[in-house]
């Protein structure tokens, strides 16, 4: 037998996909932006790409309201957004938010390059500009299906708390609310 969620779950899982689907928005946008600059090696195109990667991996990382569930990183029958998925979270993880080591960038050291000054180089290998614009769709499915479960979500609260008509609720907010009267 199955327990009914409380009403804090539900908006702890609302507040996790609600963000979740900007950060959608916000990744897919910058596809575009990063298609538009026909670049695929300068710091213009890889803050493009690390703010995508960033964007589509912050929610599942863990943050006040933790992760999203494993659920949202499965894609039945979509073996190619699961692909875009991993390499995306993989790129976050260890090229674009962290230093990590990694053989996607080295750096060079030019001894005597200008006026007798060594040049410290970072290189890293060009972004696939084609697997930005294809990763669009895994973008879109996301959004989609974070919007249609947050909807019920939504549906689902505002029966079980009284929510009414022309009074908005801030969800922060309203879980604190909870929390304390949990507490109380």
């Amino acid at each position: 037998m199955t327990s009914t969620p409380s009403a804090e779950h539900l908006l702890v899982q609302l507040l996790r996909l609600s963000r979740a689907q900007f950060d959608m928005r916000c990744a897919r946008d910058l596809s575009f932006e990063l298609e538009l600059a026909h670049d695929h090696i300068s710091p213009r195109a890889y803050g493009l790409y690390t703010g995508l990667a960033t964007c589509y991996g912050r929610p599942f990382q863990d943050g006040e309201y933790g992760p999203l569930e494993g659920k949202w990183g499965d894609f039945p029958g979509r073996p190619e957004l699961r692909k875009h998925h991993i390499r995306l979270l993989d790129h976050r993880n260890k090229l674009l938010a962290h230093n990590d080591l990694t053989p996607h960038r080295a750096m060079f050291v030019w001894p005597e390059f200008k006026d007798g000054k060594a040049a410290v180089i970072e290189a890293r290998s060009p972004i696939n500009a084609t697997g930005v614009t294809e990763a669009r769709e895994l973008f879109d499915f996301q959004h989609e299906r974070f919007s249609e479960h947050a909807q019920g979500l939504a549906d689902r609260l505002q029966k079980l708390l009284g929510w009414r008509a022309r009074a908005e609720v801030e969800l922060h907010a309203e879980l604190q609310r909870l929390r304390s009267e949990t507490l109380g």
